[in-house]
């Protein structure tokens, strides 16, 4: 049986990095392709929809829109 390897180097570092979290797992064989493709979706979807909400979240604290919880009220309220 032949296998296929993926590596992604972070140039900058020379490290390793996973292409996704979690890869080492659906990388490995398996018959159950369409679980393996759902979660990949699943996983691309939750990361973009993740990268949407900090750059939305950055844009509306630098134009001074963003109301957010000062860390001491955070604190207090844990």
């Amino acid at each position: 049986m032949a296998t296929i390897g993926y590596q992604v180097i972070d140039k900058a570092t020379g490290l390793v990095v996973p292409f996704l979290p979690g890869a080492e797992e659906l990388l490995k064989p398996t018959s159950n392709i369409g679980q393996v493709v759902a979660e990949q979706k699943r996983q691309i979807a939750q990361d973009d929809y993740r990268q949407r909400i900090a750059k939305t979240s950055d844009m509306l604290r630098k134009a001074g829109s963003l109301v957010e919880q000062v860390e001491q009220i955070k604190a207090v309220v844990a």
